[in-house]
């Protein structure tokens, strides 16, 4: 099996077990403040929305040289937790490219603001996020697509 493969198999396995634990929480009546949600009433999001987050990612990304002379190609998922106060936690890259690619979106990711924290019965509570990124290093201009 290649590696691809593999990984795109323990994600899926992953995400079969966080959603068993969002069915059990959706069951429980009251919000726990430990407790991190994928599901929510009211998504956490980038101040601005979606497109100013795509713009804050382009503009703040890097592409490390190395990956733009071994012509680097491929999508890296980026995991991690808004916490209830908007900070950002937990931060894990699925898929690395190599050649510093995941150092520089982790640096990114950083960098950024706090963000709106999502919500559960106007509770504030901490959720899973994910973002694809596509990176695209073989064209002369190298690109970063937020899928």
């Amino acid at each position: 099996m290649n590696k691809e493969y593999c990984q795109g198999l323990i994600f899926a396995i992953l995400l079969l077990f966080v959603n068993a634990k969002i069915t059990a929480q959706e069951k429980e009546e009251t919000v726990k403040a430990s407790d991190v949600y994928l599901s929510v009433e009211i998504a956490a999001s980038f101040p601005g929305g979606t497109f100013a987050m795509v713009q804050f990612i382009q503009d703040k990304f890097k592409i490390p040289p190395k990956a733009v002379r071994k012509k680097s190609k491929g999508t890296i998922v980026l995991n991690f937790t808004v916490e209830k106060d908007g900070s950002l936690a937990d931060i894990y890259l699925f898929n690395d490219l190599g050649y510093g690619i995941n150092e520089e979106l982790e640096r990114v990711l950083k960098l950024s603001p706090r963000w709106i924290p999502a919500s559960i019965n106007g509770k504030s509570v901490a959720q899973m996020r994910q973002i694809p990124i596509r990176i695209d290093a073989t064209q002369r201009d190298a690109f970063i697509t937020v899928l």
